[in-house]
């Protein structure tokens, strides 16, 4: 009795909350407890996004490794060079392509991993053999004891940066699952500017390696110690209490709002195994769909082939030949970080404006700027005296290419591909799109050294400025606007 008592009297407290001194003592508590929960809630977010962030953070560093180590391994001085002889220009050339290649295989081999034992846990079982790569890499004395652990390496990144983004997308709520998405995107270009940034104070070959796993093991940490699982998974597993209590850790929500958020992921992960799953060729029989599959590959090709990628990897050795005036350590950090913000810009940018415009401005923006480059370099390479006036251009030049770029084809290419394909379809075309991208970066990133040493700096830019300008004419002729179109009306206009 005197319980049900001291329950009524509560229930009118909730609701008379003027009523007595108690009254404000109880909505005081209420106050404290959610703000309690929605600071743990932060702090769950900004790990999560710091922990998977680290992927593509690594992915970043070791995609530009060779940049700064590049002056080390090429040197014949033995306390510079730790391997046994300076590399050539062939091995140069795989260094910097071979880690590109592994990570495509090792995203579409190993990225399969997180269905099966979770996202967090492929995230812990990935990143442990990383860190012992890293460290045997630091350690290397020939060439095959760096060809094999970056090959390594790229297979468990491949797999740990996919993890990482099914990760963030499935912890998110809606409104703010792109602003997650995005963070993680700017990923790649901080790890540039963590790989520069590390080697301007640190030139060791192996002090610079082992510094560079130590990031992964903080991220390692944290991910074990504070990270739960994803609902989204635990639900597909059937396991509802966990993914309950997930929910409740990840969101300031009351018992019958997390009850409701999971009956939504219930319903749309019964929807997603009932709808019908499209092969290749099923693909190509319908017009839309091998329409928008052309479209993008296109836009995709002229994104990886006009040198944003290759010219990262290769900083160092084209600010040496460029003889520029400003310290090599300047420049290439300068370049790293402004290319950091000119992509946290696009993520504000892209949004805005329509996508054909944006393609067609910046994309003309690239091809100038790089065949500016060209035309320095060939001057360089005739002897012009003319280029002593203008030593500061490639410096100048670069940052005019990583701006147009961050802001027309390295944001845009992804977000076209993100509207044009429907649902059933979009998973296996955004694999086949990074399988693709990874592909021919890797070429380019091979080719560069040989063409530079056999026919020319100048002609590596003037082949990246003709391939924007065909871009150029593809994006007039082929590319339709999408923004402010719903999917329906964007199929419409690719099956005419």
């Amino acid at each position: 009795m005197n319980s049900n008592c001291e329950k009524f009297d509560i229930e009118q407290l909730t609701f008379d909350l003027s009523s007595s001194p108690a009254d404000a003592e109880f909505d005081l508590l209420e106050s404290e407890n959610e703000e309690n929960q929605q600071q743990a809630s932060l702090f769950l977010y900004f790990s999560a996004m710091i922990v998977c962030m680290v992927s593509s953070v690594k992915v970043g560093l070791y995609v530009v490794w060779i940049a700064p180590l590049a002056e080390n391994l090429l040197s014949d001085d033995p306390n510079v060079n730790p391997l046994e002889a300076p590399i050539t220009t062939t091995q140069l050339s795989t260094i910097g392509a071979i880690l590109t290649l592994s990570l495509v295989i090792g995203s579409l081999v190993l990225g399969k991993i997180s269905d099966i034992f979770g996202r967090k846990k492929a995230m812990i079982v990935l990143s442990v053999p990383t860190i012992l790569l890293e460290m045997f890499l630091a350690f290397a004395t020939n060439i095959y004891m760096i060809y094999i652990p970056l090959i390594l390496m790229g297979f468990c990144l491949g797999g740990t940066q996919v993890a990482g983004r099914i990760y963030l997308a499935e912890i998110g709520e809606d409104h703010h699952k792109t602003q997650l998405v995005c963070f993680g995107v700017l990923g790649t270009p901080l790890g540039n500017v963590c790989s520069f940034l590390i080697s301007s104070f640190i030139p060791s070959y192996k002090i610079f390696n082992l510094v560079c796993s130590i990031l992964l093991m903080i991220s390692l940490g944290c991910l074990i110690i504070f990270l739960p699982e994803t609902p989204v998974f635990l639900i597909s597993k059937n396991k509802e209490k966990e993914a309950f209590r997930t929910l409740k850790m990840l969101r300031n929500k009351n018992n019958n709002g997390v009850h409701k958020e999971l009956r939504s992921i219930s319903h749309v992960l019964l929807r997603t195994s009932q709808m019908k799953k499209m092969d290749l060729t099923s693909m190509f029989s319908n017009r839309a769909i091998r329409t928008a599959l052309i479209i993008t590959l296109g836009v995709h090709l002229i994104a990886f082939t006009d040198g944003a990628s290759v010219i990262m990897c290769f900083l160092v050795l084209i600010f040496e030949r460029a003889g520029t005036t400003v310290p090599n350590y300047v420049s290439i950090n300068l370049m790293s970080i402004l290319q950091l913000f000119f992509c946290a810009i696009a993520t504000k940018t892209s949004g805005r404006y329509g996508r054909r415009t944006l393609l067609l401005i910046f994309t003309l923006g690239n091809a100038l700027s790089l065949f500016s480059i060209g035309v320095f370099f060939f001057l360089k390479s005739i002897g012009s005296s003319f280029i002593t006036y203008i030593s500061w251009w490639p410096i100048f030049g670069l940052i005019l290419f990583y701006m147009s770029n961050a802001l027309g084809l390295a944001s845009i290419s992804w977000v076209i591909a993100s509207e044009v394909f429907p649902t059933n379809v979009i998973s296996m075309t955004m694999s086949l799109l990074a399988c693709f991208d990874g592909l021919v970066v890797s070429l380019m990133i091979f080719l560069f050294p040989i063409i530079m040493e056999y026919y020319g700096m100048h002609w590596n830019f003037f082949l990246y400025s003709v391939i924007c300008l065909l871009g150029y004419a593809f994006i007039y002729f082929k590319l339709p606007e999408t923004k402010d179109k719903s999917l329906l009306q964007i199929q419409a206009i690719l099956e005419r």
